[in-house]
């Protein structure tokens, strides 16, 4: 189908078995592409389509009532892993990826066929962690507005087409106000929207006008405390009428969200794509 933004949409015959919705492929569009110094970007549209609005998985279902949100991150890194969770996980759920997947563009194509928006992780300094822990790509304060530009140019080259970007880390990078300038500068040149989990970075965000959304909680890898937290965010959810969850991918954490997500039509919630709970200016 062709949308009335242009926008080409691909229904994949057949029913999601966890959701009962029929699973949406939005397709890279070569106008939202651009060739850098680095690689293939994302890019706004001589017509001013962003990638943000040309990737975000658009909502399903009831969304007047409690709505919920969760991004699985750090994908990428393990290929089987990352398959099973671009296979068997709702398409509301958002799937962010590691830069470092030597595959990255492949498996972040292979998630957007299946329905799923997507994000590129920008890694970032945060108290305690080495810049050796970051990788060479690591956003570091003491880098330079100039060498995190280049660096920024290279994470978000890393694939062709995605709707956001997410921090891994970065609660030193985001609070220093020159940085987060920067960051949410790209953000805003590229099209691109932002999930942020340490909340430092929305002042920036608004002031540039980004798409922007704060997670209410980073849950744990533990199957146990997965499923705990996500019983949690139901209760935040009714309360607040949403709530964002970030979690690392694992093998319990697929199945835990798997089992949980199949119930929460009969608690009154309802599952949504990140992009969703992203305040748009």
């Amino acid at each position: 189908d062709t949308l009335s933004d242009g926008r080409l949409r691909i229904t994949i015959p057949g029913q999601d078995t966890d959701t009962g919705t029929a699973s949406k492929a939005i397709l890279p569009l070569s106008a939202l592409i651009a060739e850098g110094p680095y690689g293939a970007t994302p890019r706004i549209g001589d017509d001013g389509t962003t990638p943000f609005a040309a990737y975000r998985r658009p909502s399903s279902g009831n969304t007047s009532g409690s709505t919920i949100a969760i991004m699985v991150s750090r994908l990428g890194l393990d290929p089987r892993l990352t398959r099973n969770a671009i296979d068997v996980l709702p398409p509301e759920v958002s799937l962010s990826f590691a830069p470092y997947s030597s595959d990255i563009e492949s498996l972040m194509m292979a998630a957007m066929a299946a329905g799923h928006e997507v994000a590129i992780e920008l890694p970032m300094e945060a108290p305690g962690i080495s810049a050796n822990a970051l990788g060479p790509a690591g956003l570091m304060t003491d880098r330079g507005l100039e060498a995190n530009a280049k660096r920024l140019g290279w994470l978000l080259a890393r694939a062709p087409a995605f709707a956001m970007a997410t921090n891994y880390l970065g609660a030193t990078y985001s609070s220093d106000g020159p940085s987060s300038a920067l960051l949410m500068a790209t953000m805003k040149a590229h099209g691109l929207g932002y999930l942020d989990d340490t909340g430092l970075v929305a002042s920036s965000a608004g002031d540039h006008g980004v798409p922007y959304g704060k997670t209410t909680i980073v849950l744990g890898r533990d199957r146990g405390d997965v499923t705990s937290s996500l019983d949690q965010l139901v209760q935040t959810a009714r309360t607040n009428g949403q709530a964002v969850a970030k979690v690392y991918i694992s093998a319990e954490v697929i199945s835990a969200i798997q089992e949980w997500s199949s119930e929460l039509e009969t608690r009154g919630v309802t599952l949504v794509p990140a992009s969703a709970m992203l305040q748009i200016p």
